[in-house]
């Protein structure tokens, strides 16, 4: 077991002129534990799919027994630099940390681009007030990309269809060691204190996730939490992928996120958040929080947002309003300030 004192050490060992040039062995090694932690914890979700004696096969012939080889050790190095290498270490030791917030298709990466791009989000607009700094940060930052798994990961190799054909296409296998590559990544930037951007869809309490509110503390973070009016412009987005998440998959998403245990929440933890409508990509402010402190900005469209807790179930609509309004518009209800 590495100590807290050998990881730093470590660390200290792979930063030269105040720049990532290599991975410590911890950060390798918790690939590993992680995607082994992955796959024994979650294989009746990622192979419910299969038959019993399908199961046992793609266990057997899994490529997750060498996830820990050399030179599987090897690709994870290579795959970890290709998101951090060069990265350079911000002096003042504070990690800045960007999470784009939303079910899938409302328009999280496309506002993303748009702040990356530098483009004026419009005079006053809270965005506005982010831009610079998110732009300067971008520079430096950890941003996991899936996109590297795929093409680094042998299991993701298109050439690989008679295997797939004839075994499955071990999704177990890739999503456990994803997970453990994502982890550590996520884990390395927060121990170098480099400035870190995602995009989350934010299905979970988190006042129950004990793992994400640690991995969140002593980091300045910033929630920009995007939605929109009609939630069924997000399924028929979702569905056009060409991968689609399952339909029950995209309406939990949308629920989870409005409920208060979810985005709401985590507004409160952060240093600054928004929550802004992506309706034709204009970017309406719904409400903005600082330190705890929240201002709303249109109380209509957070009554909209929150009836989404109940998306797809058959509720009467006053009564939706009239709950809404109890968590809402009296922000002390709600914040506590």
């Amino acid at each position: 077991m590495t100590t807290d004192i050998e990881k730093q050490q470590q660390l200290e060992s792979v930063i030269k002129d105040g720049k990532i040039i290599d991975v410590p062995d911890y950060i390798l090694d918790m690939v590993a534990l992680r995607a082994k932690e992955y796959f024994n914890n979650s294989q009746e979700r990622l192979l419910g799919a299969y038959s019993e004696e399908a199961k046992e096969t793609i266990k057997a012939i899994s490529t997750h027994q060498k996830v820990d080889s050399s030179e599987r050790r090897e690709l994870h190095r290579e795959i970890i630099m290709d998101m951090i290498g060069g990265k350079k270490v911000p002096e003042d030791g504070q990690q800045n940390i960007y999470l784009f917030a939303g079910p899938p298709g409302a328009g999280k990466s496309t506002l993303r681009k748009k702040m990356e791009s530098g483009e004026p989000m419009g005079e006053n607009h809270p965005l506005e007030a982010l831009r610079e700094q998110f732009k300067e940060d971008a520079k430096s930052a950890v941003s996991v990309d899936f996109g590297i798994f795929k093409a680094k990961l042998p299991e993701y190799s298109e050439s690989n269809d008679k295997h797939k054909q004839e075994y499955g296409d071990m999704y177990a296998v890739i999503r456990s060691e994803a997970s453990g590559l994502n982890e550590a990544i996520l884990q390395m930037a927060k121990d170098a204190k480099l400035p870190s951007i995602r995009e989350q869809l934010m299905d979970i309490d988190i006042a129950k996730n004990k793992n994400v509110r640690q991995e969140l503390e002593g980091s300045n973070l910033t929630v920009i939490g995007v939605t929109t009016s009609d939630p069924e412009t997000i399924r028929k987005r979702v569905q056009e992928r060409e991968n689609p998440m399952k339909d029950e998959e995209v309406v939990r998403a949308i629920r989870t996120f409005s409920k208060p245990e979810s985005f709401e929440t985590l507004a409160k933890m952060a240093d600054k958040a928004v929550l802004v409508n992506t309706d034709n990509e204009q970017y309406k402010t719904i409400l903005t929080a600082e330190k705890g402190k929240t201002a709303v900005h249109n109380s209509r469209e957070l009554i909209k947002f929150r009836k989404n807790e109940d998306y797809g179930k058959q509720t009467d609509f006053v009564e939706l309003v009239s709950r809404s309004s109890g968590r809402d518009l009296k922000t002390e209800h709600l914040y506590g300030v």
